[in-house]
């Protein structure tokens, strides 16, 4: 795990004030992007794909160092509450950490989670600016075991039906971040939920509940939190 503070505030400062400027679309980007589309609506059959799919204009150019290749990062307000959630609730792996950023992983480092804490210079993320989304083996299983944690989800196992064989069952960090659980279910044993499954509105009040939860532990000794 890496720990660093001023270079990381330099860092940040820099990054807050570039966002600033609103970036300039290629309209190269838009006419590639539209050929694309147009391409995909006329496929009708794989005989279709192989005829009318074109390879990329370029070539992937990035080569991986020996570190993290991948980061998804946002910004939130209350920072201890997403860092408590993700390391003591979801037991997420700590990449790297200090007292106004983190990097979480999988114990594998598969994949890479940044969370950074809002500033007077850096707004905070709109929580439904992206969704999170990890596929895993046993679906119910996990869902029942971070109930256990007493995680709530504002969606239960529920059926795509795209895929039978599939749900997704969906939960909400503490800033508001959709985290989707996609899994194969069998569906003979599952109890699907009600068509008055809980919005992103309930869910946010749920998690404001969680807040306070957090707020009480604060005031507590921090010593006891392990210890529960």
């Amino acid at each position: 795990m890496n720990i660093h503070l001023t270079r990381f505030q330099q860092l940040l400062q820099i990054s807050s004030r570039s966002a600033k400027h609103k970036p300039h679309i290629n309209p190269r980007f838009r006419a590639y992007g539209k050929a694309r589309i147009d391409i995909i609506q006329r496929i009708q059959n794989q005989q279709d794909w192989d005829k009318l799919w074109k390879s990329a204009a370029n070539p992937f150019p990035f080569i991986w160092s020996g570190g993290w290749t991948h980061c998804t990062e946002y910004c939130v307000d209350e920072y201890a509450a997403e860092v408590g959630f993700y390391i003591d609730f979801l037991g997420f792996a700590v990449d790297e950490f200090g007292p106004e950023y983190a990097r979480f992983s999988s114990p594998w480092g598969d994949f890479y989670i940044g969370v950074v804490a809002a500033n007077k210079e850096k707004n905070s993320t709109p929580a439904g600016a992206f969704r999170l989304q990890f596929q895993v083996s046993d679906l119910v299983e996990t869902c029942d075991e971070l109930r256990r944690r007493g995680i709530q989800f504002v969606q239960p196992p529920k059926a795509d039906r795209r895929e039978p064989s599939r749900a997704t069952a969906v939960l909400y960090t503490p800033h508001g971040i959709a985290i989707d659980l996609v899994g194969t279910v069998d569906f003979q044993d599952l109890e699907l939920p009600s068509t008055s499954t809980p919005g992103l509105e309930e869910g946010m009040e749920e998690q404001a509940e969680a807040r306070e939860l957090t707020d009480f532990e604060e005031d507590s000794d921090p010593g006891n939190l392990w210890s529960r």
